[in-house]
């Protein structure tokens, strides 16, 4: 039986919402899911992988460094005034290098590498040059170690560091910020001395994990980012390349050839988990939900960074993801953070002693998210959430950060020491050295690929919504297409045709019935013989 027109016109629109239905839940997604894997997956040749290898734009390091104002009066044993200088900005260009590829289960091993240069244009007009007044860092990270390793030793602190220093009468000096920053202290292991010769034999022995460069026999530059600049880290790290499972990608799954940090003694904190920080899985959820994780080898410790806000750069509409570096003591996960489980820092700071080797205490600048302790502790901080909060603005479709903010300040201990003179009086204060930003903006045409897979998305999306109204539409118009020829036929009117009276005297009965159909009933005329 042939299909009416109606009925024909709702088979169409049938056909359109099956059409939806696969485009849907079928083509789009495989289509979406194949080109964003080309796009960001890490297969050699690719291009998430050559901007990955090597970042074709560089990232401004800014340095904030505090000059202390009143070095004689700390050492009487009132609190350090500080004054905040900077930013000196840096050029930070990174690589990854010794990158080793992996098939048969999706990873690649590197090392990372930055270089920095210094930028004269954007440190408006400092030249790194000025003169400031900073804590003496090897003496004072060394009188922090002894302290927590062996006070027994704090005698001989003494004696070494007049050895080493030619008697200093405070602990604080006059130096540069290029000086702290790259171009090194000067120190000299030339001591005869039991405790000169006692110190400067670990030097000799250890003087690469201290962050010191050699260059000559018993002489070393001591700086705070000098040995990382042009270098290979140490350590390699292993992540997933996305080609399996692209929402894997950039997951960090070794460490220096290790499946845990192995610092920490505790499996929790011990744990390798999120990114490697410079590429992250596409698809968040577009109301924050997801949280961005990384795993920060310089803190030895997984950061999870959570949504804060709406944004929006350059015409993308963005998530702001932030955190707090600092730890909570209240909080039994962070634990194993401590120097001991009841032995933990005041909320917001983070003691980064067993990760570096070095009595570094790691917060928000100007103790941002910190207890408010450590603020009555100095004086020249103002915390601003605008200033000093990490922000990282994300594009959840494709996972990229486009433009990012990411804060630390390194803070070191002062206290009393009775036993040797020039500390005998110290105050006690958690003294911030600097602070960084490293800031991070993605290039013009990163921001445009963006830019062109959104409105490929948009138009996917239009084009499903077009096709979902057609159907509706066509089956919306068929179905009252059918109603309309079901009610509105013509009424069947049945009658029966007298028969001629010739054929009655020929004894046929028969009947002849006419079935007509009409709009309007009509008389009929009578039967003439």
């Amino acid at each position: 039986m042939p299909f009416s027109r109606s009925q024909k016109i709702a088979m169409i629109g049938g056909g359109m919402l099956f059409f939806y239905m696969m485009l849907q839940f079928v083509i789009l997604p495989a289509v979406i899911k194949s080109q964003t894997k080309k796009k960001i997956a890490l297969k050699p040749g690719w291009q998430r992988r050559d901007l990955w290898d090597k970042y074709p734009f560089s990232m401004d390091l800014n340095f904030y460094i505090f000059n202390v104002t009143n070095p004689d009066q700390i050492k009487a044993g009132e609190k350090p005034i500080l004054q905040q200088v900077g930013p000196f900005v840096y050029d930070q260009w990174q690589e990854k290098t010794n990158r080793i590829d992996r098939e048969d289960d999706d990873t690649v091993l590197f090392t990372m590498r930055n270089t920095y240069y210094f930028n004269a244009e954007k440190s408006n007009g400092l030249t790194g040059n000025e003169e400031i007044v900073i804590a003496n860092l090897f003496a004072l990270g060394l009188v922090n170690t002894l302290m927590r390793e062996k006070p027994s030793a704090i005698p001989i602190f003494g004696k070494a560091i007049d050895s080493l220093f030619k008697k200093p009468d405070n602990l604080f000096i006059k130096t540069t910020p290029r000086a702290i920053l790259f171009d090194g202290l000067h120190i000299d292991c030339t001591a005869k001395d039991f405790a000169g010769a006692a110190i400067c034999d670990q030097v000799r022995e250890k003087y690469e994990e201290f962050g010191m460069i050699k260059v000559a026999e018993n002489e070393y530059l001591f700086s705070l980012w000098g040995s990382r600049n042009g270098t290979d880290s140490k350590k390699p790290t292993r992540v997933l390349r996305g080609l399996k499972n692209i929402m894997d990608v950039g997951k960090v799954i070794e460490y220096n050839y290790k499946n845990n940090l192995s610092v920490w003694d505790d499996e929790y904190c011990d744990r390798l988990n999120g990114s490697d920080g410079t590429i992250f899985h596409p698809n968040f959820d577009k109301h924050g939900k997801d949280p961005m994780i990384a795993f920060n080898d310089g803190l030895c410790r997984t950061i999870a960074c959570i949504y804060d806000q709406k944004s929006k750069f350059r015409g993308i509409k963005t998530l702001r993801y932030t955190t707090d570096l600092g730890t909570d003591p209240d909080n039994p996960l962070h634990k194993c953070y401590c120097k001991a489980p009841d032995d933990c820092l005041k909320k917001g700071v983070y003691d980064a002693y067993k990760c570096v080797g070095a009595p570094i205490v790691v917060s928000n600048p100007h103790f941002y998210l910190a207890d408010p302790e450590y603020l009555t502790m100095v004086d020249g901080l103002k915390p601003d959430k605008e200033l000093h909060a990490v922000a990282i603005d994300l594009d959840a479709f494709t996972g990229s950060p486009v433009q990012a903010h990411i804060r630390a300040q390194f803070n070191f201990f002062l206290f009393k020491v009775e036993k040797y003179k020039i500390m005998k009086n110290f105050p006690s204060a958690l003294l911030p050295i600097f602070w960084i930003d490293e800031h991070t903006i993605l290039p013009d045409f990163l921001i445009k690929e963006i830019k062109d897979g959104h409105r490929l998305l948009m138009i996917g999306s239009m084009f499903k919504i077009m096709v979902l109204l057609g159907g509706l539409g066509t089956i919306a118009y068929g179905g009252f297409s059918i109603y309309k020829d079901m009610n509105g036929n013509e009424v069947q009117i049945k009658k029966t045709v007298k028969p001629k009276s010739g054929d009655q005297a020929n004894g046929d009965d028969k009947k002849m019935p006419m079935n007509i159909s009409r709009t309007v009933p009509q008389s009929m005329p009578p039967n003439i013989d």
